[in-house]
């Protein structure tokens, strides 16, 4: 987490050694489970959530479950398999209860998710938790959603000054939560803004260019500024707002226009 400009898209690792897979059944079950709806505020239906388990990832899972493995995952390390494999069986299981079956969900040029014609979606995780949002067009044109695990102390004061700004810390300051948990939720909802922008604008952004302006405990609500290059992205809106989840020790974020 830094103020760096962001490249979006499917990272990729060193080439791995990940060893001799040996003859044995894989089990889906012990790598990806406890699927269920996110209870996020003002939004029924269309989010996802379920765990999974990088220690029980076998490439041999992807047939399993029907998900096609990209030549972008070729050099990658086993656990950014695990991540992928989560997110787009997740992804997959979503899709089904719209009466979709079959789509690939591989990614374009730019590593960004290439969903079916009239439905917006977003995908995040962090190492055990996978998230997708899968809503059709006339809801939301555009969707963005982000999990992250809370931040310590430390962390949180190293970093603050590359994802908030000054006015931005004395804002979240003042707020009844601890700084470190208000500073996860103000990254995780710069994430969600930019995952909502980018399959339109395709260019890049940096952490400094929103504003997290304003947030709700009792509705879970938080409001971002909009910058002035995309304001044709929200007709009618002089700002940009979302919905929060707050568990244990993650945060989720989630945006639609």
């Amino acid at each position: 987490m830094s103020d760096r400009r962001y490249s979006p898209g499917e990272s990729e690792y060193a080439p791995g050694d990940i060893g001799v897979i040996p003859p044995l059944e894989v089990n889906t079950a012990c790598f990806l489970n406890n699927c269920h709806p996110l209870p996020l505020p003002g939004l029924i239906g269309g989010v996802t959530g379920c765990h999974f388990f990088t220690q029980h990832y076998d490439d041999r899972l992807f047939a399993e479950l029907g998900v096609s493995f990209p030549p972008s995952l070729n050099n990658a390390l086993p656990v950014r398999r695990a991540e992928y494999l989560a997110g787009r069986a997740l992804a997959k299981r979503n899709l089904a209860q719209l009466h979709i079956f079959g789509h690939k969900l591989l990614p374009d040029m730019d590593g960004i998710p290439q969903w079916p014609a009239g439905i917006s979606g977003s995908l995040s995780h962090n190492r055990e938790i996978a998230l997708c949002v899968t809503l059709p067009s006339q809801l939301a044109s555009m969707v963005g959603i982000d999990i992250e695990t809370l931040m310590s102390q430390e962390d949180a004061q190293l970093l603050w000054p590359h994802i908030i700004s000054a006015q931005e810390y004395e804002f979240l300051q003042s707020q009844p939560l601890d700084f470190h948990l208000m500073l996860t939720l103000a990254f995780s909802a710069k994430e969600s803004f930019y995952k909502l922008v980018f399959p339109k604008t395709r260019t890049e952004m940096i952490f400094h260019s929103v504003r997290f302006v304003d947030f709700d405990l009792k509705s879970g609500m938080f409001t971002l500024t909009i910058p002035e290059e995309l304001i044709t992205l929200f007709p009618s809106q002089l700002y940009a707002r979302g919905t929060f989840l707050l568990m244990n020790d993650i945060v989720v974020t989630i945006m639609r226009a």
